[in-house]
């Protein structure tokens, strides 16, 4: 998937599909959404719920 995070508007709630990988980042190895989906959502009813 192509694009940035200016794409979406600040306080938006998105649902994600993809895959979590490693990516060399100011060279050090982090861990990162390799996104297949990106989905506006509403907010959820417990949005901190986890």
């Amino acid at each position: 998937m192509e694009g940035d995070r200016s794409s979406y508007p600040p306080d938006s709630w998105l649902q994600v599909r993809g895959s979590m990988i490693t990516e060399t980042l100011n060279s050090q190895r982090q861990l990162v959404i390799q996104a297949s989906a990106i989905e506006p959502i509403p907010e959820p009813r417990d949005p901190y719920a986890y």
